[in-house]
């Protein structure tokens, strides 16, 4: 799903944001969404949405919205995206459609169960958590280089907006259902962590922070030996094969 998703925003970033036009980048771009409602339903269709939302309120420069259409790769993501689920239903006839409304949507809507701030809270966590140690060295670095990073920002500010965009729109998403888990963010993170890396290289321009993020890794890095040394020793304790993992 997440590579599916990858694809289909390297396609449309291409069409909206470097004036490509080349059929390679339509199918890229709805190609990738046609495999994303393949693996995981609805959510390959929200990209989509997403970007016709975002080229309205955005409007980058020099993109149009029949720049964003192409009929014949939308013909045939149309044939990817629906053909499995147009063959299930000539076999199995309508509940096949009733189960799939209800994994997607309804037997995750519970509203005794949903607190919506609470999984806004365990989703921003989980993403802190996912992307570390990149994220504890962004924000090491984020001070002393925050003239750094500012100039990047305007420098990419629709490109960004389009990354936090869509991260948010996951937010909302999934803070809402009844069973949160980190891993349904996975999609954003490839996008997130081409921001997150252009903004620390940024911020390592400036000398402070560069020696700031040197001496964090090494923190980490001395960590993170330790931590597996200790492993090693409590794992052979119980299992030598374990030792050999602490090692690893």
């Amino acid at each position: 799903l997440t590579v599916s998703l990858l694809a289909s925003y390297c396609g449309f970033a291409a069409l909206l944001f470097q004036g490509e036009r080349r059929f390679a980048d339509y199918l890229l771009a709805y190609g990738g969404a046609a495999l994303a409602v393949e693996a995981k339903g609805f959510l390959g269709l929200l990209v989509v949405g997403y970007v016709l939302l975002f080229w309205a309120l955005a409007r980058p420069k020099g993109a149009r919205f029949g720049d964003l259409l192409e009929p014949w790769s939308m013909l045939l993501a149309a044939v990817i995206a629906f053909s499995w689920f147009a063959l299930a239903s000539f076999w199995y006839g309508g509940a096949v459609w009733a189960d799939f409304l209800g994994d997607q949507v309804t037997d995750n809507l519970d509203p005794a169960k949903v607190s919506q701030a609470r999984s806004l809270l365990f989703l921003l966590g989980a993403t802190l958590q996912h992307l570390f140690p990149w994220t504890l060295l962004l924000l090491v670095s984020a001070i002393p280089g925050a003239g750094r990073i500012a100039a990047f920002w305007r420098e990419h500010r629709r490109a960004f907006l389009f990354v936090l965009g869509w991260y948010g729109l996951l937010l909302l998403v999934f803070s809402n259902g009844d069973r949160p888990r980190g891993r349904y963010l996975l999609p954003a993170y490839p996008l997130l962590a081409v921001m997150a890396s252009g903004m620390l290289l940024s911020a390592l321009q400036e000398p402070r922070a560069a020696r700031l993020v040197r001496q964090t890794s090494v923190v980490l890095l001395a960590a993170g030996v330790i931590a597996g040394a200790a492993l090693a020793f409590a794992g052979g304790r119980i299992d030598p094969r374990l030792a050999w993992a602490g090692a690893a």
